[in-house]
């Protein structure tokens, strides 16, 4: 087994301020600490590269039931019912954390010119030559796209997986066009659901499987939609749109879908939620 962790962080990862302090602790005995300059939440010590790589070597499953693809298909109306107040015309998109590639089909069949990324080279590879499109895998930052640059970057679920977003937004930068977006969906650390949770557990009145709304398994950093806002905004993006991500229920009927996105959502914070930044040059 490859050790497990890195080196603790003596400053914030994200914003490099010194105002840090532990935030909580979960059940799998994993700390988490708080920056008070930015906000962001995030795992100290993190796991290590060797690590991870184990732990996600065969994460994805190109295979997926119908009802998974279908509630797949509602998350996708609701993220590209958004986009399109901004990009109305179509052009390159990639699907950074391509994962079963429903999302990436999804937007091509809406006319996008979609490629595909994922760190999973044996699935990523079964999935190129099933979709009939380009998939990239491997190490990001070593991948050669040539003279190519993209209108969107679309990140479903993905950059609190990542160890290093500060990194990651300026190799999407790179490969961005002038005035492009970028879509990021993430989880909801100040989520009702979690907030209530995490006051019952610090009165001691909560006490079996604490904080595992955090997803340390596999989640790195814990977002909200103003620590999001301001590491976009600290790495060269302007944030947009911004919106609380409805569950995928693809059955509900009309009416109740109505009152849970048009009114419980704009009222309730979600489990997730969604931005739409644009790049500034």
């Amino acid at each position: 087994m490859p050790e497990k962790f890195d080196k603790k962080y003596d400053v914030c990862p994200v914003c490099r301020s010194a105002d840090i302090h532990h935030y909580h602790s979960d059940y799998r005995d994993n700390d988490i600490y708080k920056c008070d300059n930015c906000r962001v939440q995030f795992m100290n010590p993190v796991y290590s590269d060797a690590y991870l790589a184990e732990y996600y070597a065969g994460y994805i499953s190109p295979e997926s039931t119908q009802k998974t693809i279908d509630e797949q298909h509602e998350v996708c109306k609701q993220n590209f019912a958004a986009i399109n107040r901004f990009m109305p015309d179509k052009g390159e998109m990639l699907d950074f954390g391509l994962g079963n590639g429903t999302y990436a089909l999804y937007a091509r069949d809406l006319g996008w010119q979609v490629s595909g990324y994922d760190v999973d080279c044996s699935t990523t590879e079964e999935l190129a030559k099933k979709m009939n499109m380009d998939i990239r895998c491997g190490d990001f930052d070593k991948l050669d796209w040539g003279d190519r640059k993209f209108d969107l970057i679309y990140a479903h679920h993905v950059v609190e997986h990542l160890k290093d977003p500060v990194a990651r937004l300026k190799s999407f930068r790179a490969i961005m066009k002038k005035d492009s977006f970028l879509y990021i969906g993430v989880p909801n650390i100040s989520a009702w659901g979690s907030k209530l949770k995490y006051f019952l557990e610090r009165l001691g009145l909560k006490k079996t499987r604490v904080g595992k709304y955090y997803d340390s398994e596999h989640h790195i950093f814990y977002y909200n939609p103003d620590s999001l806002g301001k590491l976009l905004q600290m790495n060269g993006f302007k944030l947009v749109y911004k919106s609380n991500a409805s569950k995928p229920k693809p059955y509900q009927n009309v009416i109740t879908k109505f009152l849970r996105q048009k009114v419980k959502e704009k009222l309730v914070a979600g489990v997730a939620f969604f931005v739409i930044a644009q790049k500034i040059d």
